[in-house]
């Protein structure tokens, strides 16, 4: 079970745009989990949309 303390601060930061690597450092877990989260509130995408952008040029 993560916390709710936990779960903000992975949201916050995925929404300011840090990688997911980044985020399971800052908050010790393993990368899966915080994709797994991420799902989970609803807001991950495995294609950010810088990515998109950047491809239709």
């Amino acid at each position: 079970m993560i916390s709710e303390q936990k779960e903000d601060a992975i949201r916050n930061l995925y929404l300011s745009g840090i990688g997911e690597e980044f985020i399971a450092m800052q908050v010790d877990l393993e990368i899966p989990v915080v994709i797994s989260i991420l799902k989970e509130i609803g807001i991950y995408s495995s294609v950010k949309e810088e990515e998109v952008g950047s491809n239709l040029n």
